[in-house]
């Protein structure tokens, strides 16, 4: 894993890997803290002015077939030979078609460009030297392929990222912005929109460049949980298609970056993640010029209003939907009703996960309003119009002597509880 806290002395933060093929994804509510791990803090590990929230212009490009590792390079000994990006775009394409490789890393460049205030420029020519040779810094991010050497911690990893210098204008360094793929691993391009699940065994290409220009362009490390964020590694991560970035991976490049010169209501991306994106479907979007899809209702304003941890829709189980709000009678810790039972966790999720009664039965959810149980039969009202129907409906009683009333006075049925 790579610490946050950010590199020192121009020195690049170590490199990161990604696990090989699929993991099993395990489904869970995700706290709403930051959510996010940037290699530096406030200053450093980003590209050009190292000040956190400046705008940066990062080139990138594809070193030479045949360039080896610096043996003073610590991953070295983890590879074998040297690289072979013709080997890989060759693979990738005869599965996927002709341009497939280049499209899908292009992809990448643009998403990240989409979300925060960086401009990648390339491919540009490669100025030659080993990777992490001293001196060899040109472009800002090189990119090879490598076999990797049997039972090292390279050969179980799709791909590794080094993170940006720790001062880029007064301290270049030869080991940041390297992505190195690992030729013995299989690429895959699944089918499906983001979030459609991954049946094939593989590295989603694009996903997994996605991940790495985190770490190398964009200062980004691992956050420590997060199902659905680009940037999160662990056992349940890569199950299902991910090539937006989470709102916490767009927190975190915002914080190194800024904002994107595109606005948030018309880049293609589900900002917030409240399933809506850009204008006019994402109602927190003013217009398709609004730099922000937030919105101003409890469960769309990026905070946490009833302070259980969460933020917003989908993550509150406190919001319906986003024009919810995050506070219900079922997720508030209080018997509302006076009934056994407290909301519809036995009030766990206000009390750091520990129940502190029974669930209320009538808590099926925790956006439901009411803790009292649904009212059944007539109501109130037609509870009190039954007696007089029935009363109207009854035939007076003959006076003796008198014959009956006729047969055509008696009602005519109606449907129950139904007043005529």
């Amino acid at each position: 894993m790579i610490p946050s806290g950010g590199a020192r002395d121009g020195a690049a933060i170590p490199g990161c890997g990604r696990p090989r093929g699929r993991r099993s994804r395990l489904g869970r509510l995700r706290a709403g803290a930051a959510g996010y791990v940037t290699f530096g803090s406030g200053f450093g590990s980003k590209w050009d002015d190292p000040v956190h929230g400046n705008p940066a212009t990062i080139t990138w490009g594809f070193v030479t077939d045949g360039t080896t590792v610096d043996p003073a390079f610590f991953i070295a000994d983890e590879v074998q030979g040297g690289s072979d990006v013709t080997r890989l775009r060759a693979d990738y394409d005869a599965s996927y078609g002709a341009g497939a490789f280049d499209a899908a890393l292009q992809r990448a460049f643009d998403t990240w460009e989409l979300v925060a205030g960086v401009t990648f420029v390339g491919p540009v020519a490669d100025g030659g030297g080993a990777i992490g040779a001293t001196g060899a810094t040109t472009p800002d991010l090189r990119i090879g392929a490598f076999e990797p050497v049997p039972g090292t911690g390279f050969e179980f990893v799709g791909a590794v990222g080094f993170g940006p210098p720790g001062d880029d204008l007064h301290f270049p360094d030869a080991l940041a912005g390297d992505v190195m793929f690992n030729l013995g691993s299989l690429f895959i391009q699944p089918a499906g929109a983001e979030g459609a699940p991954i049946v094939e065994l593989g590295n989603d290409l694009e996903n997994l460049f996605l991940h790495e220009l985190g770490h190398a362009a964009m200062g980004l490390g691992h956050p420590a949980e997060g199902v659905g964020e680009v940037m999160y590694v662990g056992f349940d991560c890569c199950d299902a298609v991910n090539r937006d970035p989470s709102p916490d991976d767009i927190a975190g490049a915002e914080v190194v970056y800024g904002p994107s010169a595109t606005p948030a209501c018309q880049n293609g991306i589900d900002d917030d993640g409240d399933g809506l994106t850009d204008a006019p479907a994402d109602t927190g979007c003013a217009s398709a010029a609004d730099p922000s899809e937030r919105g101003t209702t409890f469960c769309d304003n990026g905070l946490d209003d009833d302070g259980d941890g969460y933020f917003d829709f989908p993550e509150d189980p406190g919001c319906r939907n986003a024009a919810a709000s995050e506070r219900t009678q079922c997720q508030d810790g209080l018997d509302n009703d006076g009934r056994t039972g407290i909301d519809f966790d036995g009030g766990a999720s206000l009390n750091g996960g520990v129940p502190i009664a029974v669930k209320d039965p009538q808590c099926n959810t925790a956006w439901r309003g009411s803790e009292a149980a649904s009212a059944c039969g007539l109501g109130f009202e037609l509870a009190l119009l039954a007696p007089l129907r029935r009363s109207r409906a009854r035939p007076a009683a003959p006076t003796p002597g008198a014959r009956a009333g006729p047969r055509s006075t008696r009602p005519r049925r109606g449907r129950a509880g139904r007043s005529r």
